[in-house]
């Protein structure tokens, strides 16, 4: 293109085209049809040339004039008759826009045409709604769309908008992804496009973004008269000058082409770019002053800022907004995925503890949710006609969205009243009525088999006839039929279905006992399991159509007394259950005692508009896959699997062909839930615990929807936006700009970027790759620690001296508790110029290694947790504990220098002063600061789980809040911060998709910013600009009552072993039909003395749970607080159990208690040893020893021994 006309489109873009010029560009357009096509394929300058048509005189100018000639050159065509029609249109706006002056009328007259052409040729379908927020406003901008109405903050801009900023005016953009815009000044900006990639087109002024990780191969694209930038994400400001465009970039790396050459070049951070007429397109530093040029000068971003004029735009930060980090895969539990019936491209997601996604894209990418109090998720469920309202199931009831998914509110009322301890109405799913949406029907229960204490509404049938406004209880699905007592124990319902077309029939799969079927619209119910080998139910189908037709999912059974468990698989009925034929050819049908090595199947989906196509997924830990069948069932074939096909092998013979997707995480292709697109049935989707895929091609191929490979770095991979990790720390290496590691729960054992946060390889891989990861310490020449396990068991410590090879050290060789022993492993700490001397707190004992982590020595011990070192002096560090806090200079001596008791989470500012918390602790809950030998307590808050501090500014402080998922609503407000020391906090939770969690830092080369991690939700990043003002919505003020709670406690001397009341029948040798001493229970629990399982004759403790409940047996046995308890003895469980053995302590009158797990166990395990030493705290007067066991299974317990220790 020539570099004149170039030069004319960006002076009719900025409105500074004169009178002959316009005349020149109107000709170029109407006779270069081609030159118009380019154009109009993007609509770069629509928007903003479309401003220029204001009023009659210049549409009359344009009729006669420009349109004219675009009559002579085209003819009297349809795009001329729609130009007519746009204009006549624009005739019933004259009472909005300003005037143009006579002096512009024959630029407006090009303005018009180029646009008109532009709006017509560029037409697109609509997209999801992606569009732009205005934050805030700050003096005159304006228009916000064809006709120029005033922008006010809080609307939406639609794409073809076109904003101006006047000389004292500013305005920030908000993208729902998080990517946030700033313009200021005399500026113009028109937003070409949102979805599915982003276009903006600048045509004057300054622009500052902070570009969230886009999609791989869809940069959000930034344009002016001279240049383009694509940016997949990453913070820069562009500038447009008269004919010369400055890019700068702060972060990331940034292609920038001049558009009179289409010359290219990589911009990386810290470097800057000019496209200009006769100026070199290189990349130079930003603080490299710029060559003299007739343009006008830019200043660089890093330059000190000149003093502004009296009419300069007021500074306006970009809002803090989190948004995802990008960390790959999705990391927990898939419960739902559910594709929209009204468009394959929206498609709702839900976890276990991982809340909802939603992607608009086709699972491209996702994007968080609001709303939520809970993210306890079950099924999901959009509305049969109307697109935008869908229904979630939660631990905590009915939720509902009215927006497509984005927003969710819960809808409760008349059921049961919040509650604080337990789960009192949990929803599995919400169905609607075919012949009346109004009518809804929610079941109480959950597939993933959530537990919770007390009495939970499991088995419940609610009917709500107000499209959820209120809802009554049906009935109660037990053990033996249906319930109308509102106090009935019910039994967990893990799906529901009406029958097709049917108000009347509706079938419930209930966990244990098959299939449940009512036919008065749920007020009565029968079982329908004739036929079927057992009753182990995971999931049932209604056929789309025939009302008599659906098929039911069963998942692998041990019947009592047999040797192994039967297999499941699918099966279907055509008269509404009363009869069942197996659909199981081409299934693997093993039989193994271990349930997780036997064919059993969670993932079941059936294509609505093809329901002879459907997928199931096996998920035996040795031949995991998915299968799919195009004759409804009569025979399946793999299409997806991660174990090679063996023919000796019956679990994996059949598996020869199928696809091998590549992932980012580690577990076998077990799929807890799968989809079929309802409109198209060559699109499957598919859940796991670590991870999603998707296939578009009927399962012949699959990717990773949760992660995209990065290209160039083995290894590497980054999220698509919906991550279910739950966070236990994130640290940054203070001496290595980019290098950060992310420690989680399970497969988030541990995750380093080594590019600012880009990118991600796992590093966790040995001994195996599960078992979560806690803290990391650093050292300058780069050797680091991290502390890994979980659930009471230890993971080993991962150290690595090269940054490539990892290696985890454990066991009694090294001096520490042997790899999977009884004991979590918690803070880390080492001298960064001594990498040598390394300290780790495991089991609640402080160890220390000089050697680098090859030999361990235990130092201090009594329920030790977390370590923070003064940066002044890294010798000088603090271990939190149940008596509060440690002091030590030399790493060896330690003495108590009081706090929050029990003390949690840590942090050192660079004045040496100590931040701790207080989580969750009945007195003296919130953060504490240690300064010159006094404690003060800045803020009471009682869910505040960790703290970090600005490195660069100690009056800028992080706090994280965590509740439990246990209850109906979470307590946790989200992160907290403070730029004056703790003096005043503001909430900052803007944008995230969960408020709870455990993990914050700071950017230490960058400090503006930040990082949350969240329990169950992944990790979020945000820009927290240093001056940026905030809205202080709570303060505290220190009492003297803090300053007791806050003081040393008298270290308790040895206890001698007659204080504490002996251990009775440890061996479970006495007794009859309970063990003697062992009669305590609690919950739903059969509790018997076995003697024919043991760990040594004649006899063991056993507890029996079923359908989800919980319970336990217990001793009791007094002791004075402070005691230090050492409890010994074996465990064990069958079944699809989780069991704990525990130590439980309590206060004189029953009003505190503290858990002190021993072991953790959870489905078939033999007898496994613990040996654990706990500290009681000083308020107890009691504890009990005892074997909890939750869901459905057995647990065992022998030669338990409890001796008092010094």
């Amino acid at each position: 293109m020539p570099d004149a006309t170039e030069i004319l489109l960006g002076k009719a873009a900025a409105g500074e085209l004169a009178p002959a010029e316009a005349e020149t560009l109107a000709a170029v357009l109407a006779s270069d049809p081609a030159l118009a096509d380019e154009y109009a394929k993007d609509a770069r300058f629509g928007a903003l040339l479309h401003a220029a048509l204001a009023g009659p005189a210049a549409r009359d100018r344009f009729e006669r004039g420009a349109a004219g000639r675009l009559r002579a050159a085209r003819g009297d065509s349809a795009l001329l008759r729609a130009v007519r029609a746009r204009t006549a249109r624009l005739a019933v706006r004259d009472r909005w826009g300003r005037r143009l002056a006579a002096a512009a009328t024959m630029a407006a007259s090009a303005a018009v045409v180029l646009a008109t052409l532009l709006a017509i040729r560029s037409a697109r379908p609509p997209g999801p709604d992606a569009r732009p927020v205005v934050d805030r406003v700050v003096g005159a901008a304006g228009p916000g769309g064809p006709g120029g109405a005033v922008v006010k903050a809080g609307a939406r801009l639609d794409p073809g908008a076109f904003v101006r900023t006047g000389a004292g005016g500013a305005l920030a953009l908000r993208f729902p992804d998080g990517t946030t815009m700033g313009l200021g000044g005399d500026a113009a900006l028109a937003l070409e496009c949102v979805h599915p990639v982003k276009r903006v087109a600048l045509a004057r002024g300054t622009l500052e973004a902070d570009v969230a990780p886009q999609a791989p191969g869809r940069p959000l694209v930034l344009r002016t008269p001279q240049a383009q930038a694509d940016v997949l994400g990453t913070r820069l400001t562009l500038a447009v000058h008269g004919e010369a465009t400055r890019l700068d970039v702060a972060e990331g790396l940034v292609r920038l082409t001049r558009l009179s050459d289409r010359r290219s070049v990589q911009v990386p951070a810290g470097h800057a770019a000019v496209a200009a007429p006769g100026r070199a397109l290189v990349p130079v530093p930003r603080d490299v002053p710029e060559p003299a040029t007739p343009s006008p000068r830019l200043v660089p971003a890093s330059a000190p800022a000149a003093p502004p004029a009296a009419d300069a735009a007021p500074a306006l930060s970009p809002p803090l907004r989190w948004r995802p980090l990008g960390e790959p895969g999705c990391g927990g539990w898939i419960t739902s995925i559910r594709v929209s019936p009204h468009d394959s491209r929206r498609i709702l997601l839900g976890g276990d503890v991982l809340g909802i996604a939603l992607s608009e894209d086709r699972g491209e990418t996702w994007q968080g949710t609001a709303g939520l109090r809970i993210w306890e998720i079950g099924d999901l469920t959009w509305h049969p006609t109307d697109p935008r309202v869908a229904w979630a199931g939660t631990m905590g009831g009915p939720y509902i969205s009215r927006d497509g998914g984005r927003t969710w509110e819960l809808k409760r009322n008349g059921m049961p009243p919040l509650n604080n301890w337990m789960f009192s109405a949990p929803i599995e799913k919400v169905l609607f009525d075919p012949q009346d949406p109004r009518r809804l029907i929610a079941v109480g229960g959950s597939s993933r088999r959530m537990t919770s204490p007390g009495t939970p509404m499991w088995g419940a049938v609610w009917e709500s006839r107000d499209a959820g406004e209120s809802w009554s209880l049906l009935a109660t699905l037990g053990a033996d039929g249906a319930s109308h007592d509102p106090k009935a124990k019910g039994i967990n319902i893990v799906g529901a279905a009406f029958a097709a077309g049917s108000s009347d029939r509706i079938y419930a799969a209930v966990d244990g006992h098959g299939l449940y079927a009512s036919e008065d619209g749920g007020r009565t119910w029968a079982k329908r399991n004739a036929g079927l080998p057992h009753t182990a139910i995971e999931r049932v189908i209604a056929h789309p159509r025939d009302r008599d037709t659906l098929w039911i999912l069963l998942t692998a059974c041990k019947p009592a007394g047999a040797p192994a468990h039967l297999p499941g698989g699918v099966f279907k009925s055509v008269d509404a259950g009363l009869t069942w034929t197996a659909c199981t050819r081409g299934l693997p049908a093993v039989r193994h005692a271990d349930f997780n090595l036997s064919s059993n199947f969670k993932g079941f989906a059936v294509c609505s508009s093809a329901p002879d196509t459907m997928i199931v997924g096996e998920c035996a830990w040795s031949a995991g896959a998915i299968y799919r069948s195009t004759d409804g069932g009569a025979s399946w074939q793999a299409v997806a699997t991660r174990q090679a096909a063996d023919p000796n092998n019956p679990a994996t013979r059949g598996l020869a062909g199928a696809c091998r997707p590549e992932i980012a995480y580690f577990a076998g292709l077990g799929m807890t839930v799968l989809e079929a697109d309802p409109r198209d049935p060559k699109a499957f989707f598919g859940g796991g615990s670590e991870y999603l895929l998707r296939s578009l091609d009927g399962g012949a191929t699959w990717t990773d929807a949760s992660a995209a490979r990065v290209d160039g770095a083995p290894g590497a991979w980054r999220g698509r936006g919906y991550s279910g990790l739950c966070s236990i720390g994130f640290r940054f290496d203070p001496f290595r700009k980019g290098r950060a590691l992310l420690l989680a729960m399970d497969a988030g054992k541990c995750w380093e970027s080594l590019d600012g946060l880009k990118s991600w390889t796992y590093r966790g891989h040995d001994p195996w790759p599960w078992g979560g990861g806690s803290d990391a310490a650093f050292a300058r020449d780069g050797t680091t620690y991290t502390t890994t396990g979980q659930f009471g068991s230890f993971g080993g410590l991962l150290r690595t001296t090269d940054g490539t090879t990892w290696t985890s050290l454990a066991g009694k060789a090294r001096g520490l508790p042997e790899y999977r022993g009884n004991a979590v492993a918690t803070g880390v700490h080492t001298l960064p110029d001594d990498p040598k001397q390394v300290w780790a707190v495991i089991g609640g004992t402080l160890y220390r290694s000089a050697d680098g982590g090859e030999r361990w020595a235990a130092l201090q011990s009594g329920g030790l947790q977390w370590i923070a070192a003064d940066p002044r002096n890294p010798s000088r560090f603090y271990v939190s504990g149940p008596a509060g806090v440690l002091a030590t200079e030399d790493g060896a001596a330690f003495k108590p220098i009081g706090g929050p008791k029990p003390a949690y989470r840590m942090a050192c500012d660079r004045e040496g002063r100590l931040y701790v918390t207080g989580y969750r602790i009945d007195r003296g809950a919130g953060l504490w600061r240690f300064d010159r030998g006094a404690w003060t307590r800045l803020l009471d808050e009682f869910y505040a789980s960790n703290v970090a501090i600005d490195p660069s500014d100690p009056a800028r402080l992080l706090l994280a809040t965590n509740d439990d998922p246990f209850h109906d609503v979470c307590k946790a407000a989200g992160p907290w911060i403070s730029d004056d020391g703790g003096k005043t906090w503001a909430a900052a939770a803007d944008g995230l998709s969960m408020l709870r969690g455990h993990a914050v830092a700071f950017d230490p080369f960058e400090p503006e910013r930040i990082v949350y991690g969240t329990l169950g939700r992944g990790y979020f990043t945000a820009r927290w600009p240093k001056g940026y003002p905030l809205k202080a919505a709570r303060t505290y003020a220190h009492t003297a009552e803090d300053g007791a709670l806050a003081a040393v406690e008298p270290v308790p001397g040895p206890v001698p072993a007659r204080r504490l009341a002996p251990l009775l029948n440890g061996s479970m040798t006495e007794g009859r039909d309970v063990p003697s001493g062992w009669e305590g229970k609690w919950g739903d629990a059969q509790v018997a003395r076995d003697t024919a399982v043991f760990k040594s004759a004649p006899a063991s403790l056993r507890v029996r749970v079923s359908a989800g409940k919980s319970g336990q047996a217990f001793q009791l046995l007094d002791a004075p607080g402070g005691t230090r308890i050492r409890v010994r003895g074996f465990a064990r469980c069958a079944g699809r159990a989780k069991v704990n053995a525990a130590l439980q302590a309590f206060d004189e009158d029953w009003t505190r208690n503290e858990f002190h797990q021993l072991l953790y166990l959870q489905d078939d395990t033999d007898w496994t040893a613990f040996d654990r030493v706990a500290v009681l705290p000083g308020w107890a007067s009691r504890f009990n020893v005892q074997l909890l066991v939750e869901g459905d299974g057995t647990a065992w317990m022998d030669d338990v021994a409890v001796d008092a220790v010094p």
